[in-house]
């Protein structure tokens, strides 16, 4: 999946929110910078997750 349903989220007719969550900060900024440079519409917000602490991902 990726960041297929980003890039589809952003180009679309429709104004989504995305919200991008990746284990590294640097590699979401990565990653969002791609998908807002080739698709630049709507707001996006980056995150970051540990996958082996709960708290991160609720």
């Amino acid at each position: 999946v990726g960041l297929e349903i980003p890039k589809a989220l952003h180009s679309s007719d429709s104004a989504y929110e995305i919200i991008l969550s990746k284990r590294s900060l640097v590699k979401a900024q990565a990653a969002l910078m791609s998908v807002e440079t080739n698709f630049p519409r709507g707001p996006s917000n980056l995150s970051t997750i540990d996958v082996e602490d709960d708290g991160s991902i609720s």
